[in-house]
């Protein structure tokens, strides 16, 4: 492996939270005044992203004096008969995607135990039984806890009148 990806990524993390940094600093204050305000907190994330990402380089041009810039490879390879697929990661990510666009169309609990349900069906989850009770159960202990218990108002979509 290539040490110099470590410096072209320890870059993008500075470039990142340089435009995190810079986002806060230009976030409108709101009209209750806060000693600390809202931008705050994204503030702090942007300077430690950018020091995180300066020392991460800084650290590998110094190891680039005493070794060469390749190093072994790391980890292991896959596990036999389940070989690691891409295509796998990029359902995952297209399913949740499309959960996040759709949910204020179709409503948290039509739509989450779809998600849930073809999260298990990515993953090669296959028995049906366990996959719906699992994909129910988790929608009603996850909408419990955040509409009921935490008030936090989750859309309804189509079911609004209902609920």
């Amino acid at each position: 492996m290539d040490r110099r990806k470590d410096i072209a990524v320890a870059l993008g993390v500075v470039v990142l939270g340089t435009v995190m940094l810079v986002a806060a600093v230009n976030l409108p204050q709101g009209s209750i005044r806060d000693p600390l305000g809202p931008s705050t907190m994204p503030g702090i994330v942007g300077g430690l992203m950018i020091l995180g990402g300066l020392a991460l380089a800084l650290r590998r041009v110094v190891a680039w004096r005493t070794t060469d810039t390749y190093v072994p490879d790391e980890g292991s390879e896959d596990v036999e008969g389940y070989p690691a697929s891409p295509r796998r990661a990029f359902l995952v990510w297209g399913i949740c995607l499309a959960y996040a666009v759709l949910l204020p169309i179709a409503g948290f609990l039509i739509l989450t135990p779809l998600l849930i349900a073809g999260l298990l069906w990515a993953l090669q989850f296959r028995r049906v039984l366990p996959v719906v009770l699992i994909s129910v159960i988790g929608t009603a202990a996850i909408y419990g806890l955040f509409d009921i218990l935490l008030l936090v108002r989750l859309p309804h979509g189509p079911l609004t009148g209902i609920i």
